[in-house]
């Protein structure tokens, strides 16, 4: 049977809604953020896979957003959409481990967004997920949850998980639409059916047999058949008065009768790598000293520049390099700068790690950063030398005169996540009618011209690196754990004094395109307070949590 529901216009003034029974289509909604917990696999314990064209991640906020193809999966639930964000709930509040559903506050995904499982489909312009409250609201015109037969559409759908009940809402010039199908009873279905009800009643049956055998000998018997109540009950007023009195008791038996119009709410949505359990926060020893704003200093590891071209540009890496690290200087006095031919240079930043695919290996190369207590890395690459013609002047003063151009590309990795905080490009170009346009195709580039490309491209790129760099925020990072007591990567050189406080925070490793890996910053692990400082590390005592982990981000409290 077919049912197509259609509300009139008048019902109500501004919007219509429609809230449409539990027991008739949770089954068919409750899939859109959580898929059905059965004994045989429980899917909140596998792994959440996500692919996207790019992250960024904003450790104030809490928050972490794919952009682009983001494609979600954990067992077979399934989510596709344009941007994919989630926000972390508050460090106050979060006593769970990195990575797991309860440090998550609420999940939105936007744009073109398709939800897949074995109970059915949804598409809508706008999921979000609330983990607290367990509802989940889709948003967006023509927002439709269906399966092979049954089907809602309508502007706003919101799934109260807890209350077990859904709402439907359309806009003013817009109706509710609903398509359901009743269930279909067949003869297996039935036989079960009545199967369940014959085990409960010879279970109640068990219960009042085993409460009868503990009256005393002259109780007269009571026979029992597989009879209703009411009919057991008439049968008992005609029984012979015996010796010694029988006192029944209303007693309930400890059956659970299922409800057949309600079912349990769901389980939540788990962005969870393995389960943790949780800690309860208890002070281990005095805190520290709460940091001064501006006293830590920031640092940032150059590793090597590339070229790309097919000109050979001998000595590139230092001219480039020094121009560079001058202009950081210039722009950053407080920054503070590893360069080639410092002592603890490292061999992985003058040869980069690569992927199978040959690109970048940038979450590789964010670790060795993190080991040397680095809060962002810059490399980059030259891309281009070309020469052209081109036409400039005005009106009938134009005339065309002859250019070389030179780019270099430059990105900035934040050490923290391994994303990209600048990836931004910079050219250089000269006229001149003095240009040997031969020789440069040749292959032979004018040592002053590279000169004067370096310098320029140097002073623009060292203002914007700076300009990011101040808006970043200090951060540390946990290279040992042992008992109460960890390590971290940055010393007195930043800026680290003994006593003073710091709080961690976790990460969770996601996996994406072409196998770029990224950390997922995560909820509050603990307090430390710093007990000996060396020039570059430094030494604390755990004041609260047991969470506490090698890699952990650690930040002024």
């Amino acid at each position: 049977m077919n049912c197509f529901i259609r509300l009139p216009k008048d019902i109500f003034l501004a919007r219509y809604y429609l809230t449409l029974s539990f027991f008739i289509i949770f089954s068919l909604l409750s899939f859109a953020f959580a898929q059905e917990i059965s004994p045989s696999k429980d899917t909140t314990k596998e792994k959440i896979h996500v692919t996207a064209d790019s992250l960024s991640s904003d450790s104030d906020s809490k928050s972490a957003e794919f952009v682009g193809n983001v494609n979600v999966t954990q067992g077979d639930f399934f989510i596709k959409s344009d941007r994919l964000k989630i926000y972390y709930k508050e460090s106050a509040e979060s006593k769970a481990a990195a990575g797991t559903a309860e440090s998550i506050e609420k999940i939105v995904a936007t744009g073109n967004v398709e939800i897949k499982s074995e109970e059915g489909t949804g598409l809508t312009q706008q999921a979000e997920y609330y983990t607290k409250t367990m509802i989940v609201v889709l948003t967006g015109e023509n927002s439709k949850v269906f399966d092979q037969k049954n089907s809602v559409t309508g502007s706003r759908i919101t799934i109260y998980r807890n209350e077990g009940r859904v709402k439907v809402e359309g806009e003013k010039n817009r109706k509710v639409n609903a398509v359901l199908y009743p269930r279909e009873k067949t003869p297996a279905k039935e036989g079960a059916g009545k199967k369940a009800k014959t085990t409960a009643a010879l279970k109640e049956a068990d219960v009042v047999q085993a409460k009868t055998s503990d009256l005393s000998p002259a109780t007269p018997v009571v026979e029992l058949k597989e009879e209703k109540a009411p009919v057991v009950q008439a049968k008992e007023d005609k029984l012979q008065p015996a010796d010694l009195p029988v006192t029944l008791k209303e007693e309930k038996a400890p059956i659970v009768q299922a409800k057949t119009d309600k079912l349990p709410p769901a389980a939540p949505v788990s962005f969870v790598y393995a389960p943790a359990a949780k800690e309860e926060v208890k002070p281990k020893a005095a805190p520290g000293v709460k940091v001064a704003p501006g006293s830590l200093r920031k640092s940032v590891g150059m590793a090597a520049f590339e070229n790309r071209t097919v000109y050979a540009l001998p000595d590139f890496k230092e001219t480039l390099g020094n121009n560079l690290a001058g202009s950081l200087h210039g722009s950053c006095s407080s920054l503070i700068l590893l360069k080639s031919g410092d002592g603890k240079y490292p061999l992985g930043f003058k040869m980069l790690p690569r992927l199978s695919s040959g690109s970048i290996d940038s979450f590789k190369l964010c670790e060795t950063g993190r080991k040397l207590g680095l809060t962002a890395i810059m490399t980059g690459s030259i891309t281009d030398i070309k020469i052209v013609d081109e036409l400039r002047g005005i009106l009938l003063w134009k005339d065309t005169y002859p250019a070389v151009s030179l780019t270099v590309h430059v990105d900035v990795l934040d050490t923290e996540t391994g994303a990209k905080i600048l990836d931004e490009s910079f050219t250089h170009k000269k006229y001149s009618d003095d240009i040997d346009k031969e020789s440069i195709k040749s292959g032979k580039i004018e040592p002053a011209f590279l000169k004067e490309a370096f310098e320029h491209i140097a002073g623009e790129a060292g203002k914007k690196v700076c300009e990011i760099m101040r808006r970043a925020s200090w951060k540390g990072y946990v290279s040992s754990v042992s008992g109460e007591k960890i390590t971290i990567s940055s010393g007195s050189s930043t800026g680290v004094a003994q006593g003073k406080a710091f709080e961690v925070f976790g990460n969770s490793l996601i996996v994406g395109v072409q196998g770029h890996r990224f950390l997922v910053p995560g909820p509050k692990a603990g307090e430390v307070k710093i007990t000996e400082v060396f020039d570059d590390s430094a030494e604390a005592m755990i004041v609260s949590g047991n969470l506490i982990k090698e890699g952990y981000t650690v930040r002024p409290k």
